[in-house]
């Protein structure tokens, strides 16, 4: 039967191997997201902490109220400098910044993006498996001072491991810990 379905739809399957990303590409990428990541990660930690923080509205779900207050606006005026390297910022008549919800998305994606690229290219790990990273899945090793302890359930084996990673890596999780759209044990 499946012979037949992909007979029908034209469907050849193959069981080779996938070419990596040529240099080009992947230099591209990680030019872009290691400034993201590794310059401006405290900014965007705090950023994030306070956006999450504030008083009267306690979920992402209701974005278009937290969009229009004057405590956001203050909190993205507090980092201008840095939202304008990253993500540009319009400000309205009265010097005012304008925080729309695509905006505040589109930042929210290019931060989520970049720590994605760094943890999946200095890992290895599948992107089935970066799925399945859970909170404060990466701890400082207490042997070395620069070294820092990973831990993923790999899908495929139903395994887990743990791999050595580096300050880019370290500093990706804890960025993605605070770019979330809701309250999850999964970054």
């Amino acid at each position: 039967w499946m012979g037949q379905q992909r007979e029908i739809a034209g469907v050849e399957p193959s069981s080779g191997f996938h070419a990596p990303l040529p240099f080009e590409n992947l230099s591209n990428i990680v030019q872009h997201a290691l400034p993201i990541v590794l310059e401006h990660h405290d900014e965007l930690v705090s950023f994030f902490k306070e956006f999450n923080e504030l008083d009267s509205i306690k979920s992402y779900g209701n974005l278009k109220l937290k969009k229009r207050s004057q405590r956001v606006r203050k909190i993205v005026e507090k980092y201008k400098d840095t939202f304008d390297i990253i993500r540009y910022t319009e400000y309205g008549k009265n010097k005012e910044a304008t925080i729309t919800r695509s905006w505040f998305t589109e930042l929210l994606k290019l931060v989520q993006s970049a720590c994605v690229w760094i943890i999946l290219l200095t890992t290895g790990l599948r992107n089935v498996d970066m799925r399945n990273l859970v909170v404060r899945c990466c701890q400082q090793s207490k042997r070395m001072e620069n070294m820092w302890w990973l831990v993923s359930d790999i899908k495929k084996t139903k395994n887990r491991i743990v791999i050595p990673v580096g300050e880019p890596t370290f500093k990706a999780t804890k960025l993605l810990e605070s770019a979330r759209y809701i309250e999850s044990n999964l970054l």
